[in-house]
């Protein structure tokens, strides 16, 4: 079966609760509306809205939207608040302290959701994913991204140095 793509014209989004969305669609000139909808992305980690893909309570694709930067404002943010509570990965904002402690790094920092502090196990849990952009996995299997380390305070940016 062929994915349907879907235009941001068509389409009106509304939050609900715990990451779902109402899907409201008009197809020419037919409005179907689509409750508890689940979203997912193609490339999380590269071009999120690239390819956003809506699916059905029983995990059905309805279809892709292609184009989401054009959804209009209030659908766009119903959309983003999706993303978010799906995707959740806190960016790192500073280093406070990265500490080796029997083969295990610790690391103090600061993220746009509050300080953390977590565990990484080795160095092939730092993934570079674009210039200046990696994903840190911790012990526990949590993600959190450095959006671009070149915005990292200089004290931040040396504390990684030898992590990288």
């Amino acid at each position: 079966m062929a994915t349907k793509t879907i235009s941001s014209k068509e389409v009106t989004l509304t939050r609900e609760s715990f990451g779902l969305l109402k899907l409201t669609l008009l197809e020419e000139g037919r409005v179907t509306v689509v409750p508890h909808v689940q979203v997912k992305v193609g490339f999380p980690l590269s071009d999120e809205l690239a390819a956003v893909s809506f699916c059905d309570v029983d995990g059905e694709e309805i279809g892709v939207l292609t184009d989401a930067e054009n959804l209009e404002e209030s659908s766009a943010k119903a959309l983003n608040d999706a993303l978010s509570f799906t995707y959740f990965i806190p960016r790192i904002t500073g280093v406070d302290e990265i500490k080796e402690e029997y083969g295990v790094t610790r690391w103090k920092v600061q993220t746009d959701r509050g300080p953390r502090t977590f565990e990484v196990q080795s160095r092939h849990d730092i993934r570079p994913v674009g210039p200046g952009r990696y994903l840190v996995r911790d012990i526990d299997g949590n993600r959190f991204e450095i959006r671009d380390i070149g915005l990292l305070d200089p004290v931040s940016r040396a504390r990684l140095e030898d992590e990288l």
